[in-house]
Order: structure tokens, then C-alpha cells, then sequence
């Protein structure tokens, strides 16, 4: 996950994101956009990434969504085991907001990712147990969206993480902060 996140903060392009998150997850990956353009290929030969393009029998999809819409499509093999769930959906979670940032700069509008944490999570999940956690994280997502545009979204990344995005139309400069802190 190190690589990934080395790739993205770097800006190196989603061919170099796409080849971290095939390692991240143990992999062969094609990263494809939602006009079925090739985004970035990291295969360990030309037949796999063959197979990848193709759609073959045995290559695993899962739509890049980023709030109801869908960014692209992560197509994969797994070179050995599976990775983890929680795994694969930080990567594809990663690669969802990846394309969509890239889209963004293409035509000149601006992005924003926030990390929101709950706080003293941890707390409540020791006190009152898990299912008060869940009802907790569940109160939470709903009260956010409540305050999301239907170009924002809000997806959970980890245990009390979520992480919210955020596009800004060139029609609108305002930015992503009073959305953003509920304004």
C-alpha cells in the first residue's frame, strides 16, 4: 500500500498507480475509464494483459465508482491468493478517486479528497459494543450525505474512516471547503 500511496501523492500518472495497485494487491490489473479507454495495464506477460483487455472467462470486474457514478473499471487476475476484502476495496476506492481526479484535470476542474475519522471511535465500540459502533458509523455516513452534492461522495475506507470527494465545476470557483465542513 506504500507504493500506492507513493504514486498517487507523487502524481505519477495512472500507468504508475495502476502498476502500485497491482502489487498492492498481488495482481494483474487493467485500469479501464467509463469510455473504455485503456488508463493503465500491469501485467507479467503480454498474454495475461491480452487476456485483461479481452475480458476473458477468468478476469474479475468491479465498477470504479465514485458517488453514483461510474468512473471506469478495475479488471483483474490474482497471481496468488486473493487479497484481503478490506484490501481490495482501499485499492479500488484509490483508483475510483484516481480517475476521477485525472478526468478532473483534464478539463480544468478542481478536486478534493477529505479523510473524515469519527472520533473516539474506539470508545463507543469498547463501552457499548460493536453493534452501537455500527449504528454509530451507519448515523454518521447518513447525517454526511445529507450535506453532499450530487457530484460529492462519500464512501467508508477503513474502520472509522471515510472519505469524501469532491468536484468543482469551472462554473462554480467556490471550492469544496463549505461543503465540506457543512456550509
Amino acid at each position: 500500500m506504500e507504493q500506492l500511496s507513493a504514486a498517487i501523492e507523487s502524481g505519477a500518472g495512472l500507468p504508475a498507480v495502476t502498476r502500485a495497485a497491482a502489487q498492492a494487491l498481488g495482481a494483474s490489473l487493467a485500469l479501464i475509464d467509463r469510455s473504455s479507454a485503456v488508463l493503465g495495464v500491469a501485467a507479467s506477460s503480454q498474454a495475461e494483459e491480452k487476456k485483461l483487455l479481452s475480458g476473458a472467462d477468468d478476469v474479475e470486474r468491479v465498477e470504479l465508482r465514485v458517488a453514483d457514478a461510474v468512473v471506469g473499471e478495475l479488471r483483474f487476475r490474482w497471481r496468488g491468493d486473493a487479497a484481503s476484502p478490506v484490501v481490495a476495496r482501499m485499492v479500488s476506492t484509490l483508483l475510483a478517486l484516481e480517475v476521477e481526479r485525472s478526468r478532473c484535470i483534464r478539463s480544468s476542474e478542481e478536486f478534493s479528497v477529505c479523510i473524515l475519522d469519527v472520533d473516539y471511535f474506539k470508545k463507543v465500540n469498547d463501552t457499548l459494543g460493536h453493534l452501537a459502533g455500527d449504528k454509530v458509523l451507519k448515523h454518521f455516513a447518513n447525517e454526511v450525505k445529507k450535506t453532499l452534492r450530487t457530484i460529492d461522495s462519500l464512501g467508508r475506507f477503513g474502520g472509522e474512516e471515510f472519505l469524501r470527494s469532491c468536484r468543482v465545476p469551472t462554473s462554480n470557483r467556490r471550492g469544496c471547503a463549505p461543503s465540506a465542513s457543512g456550509g
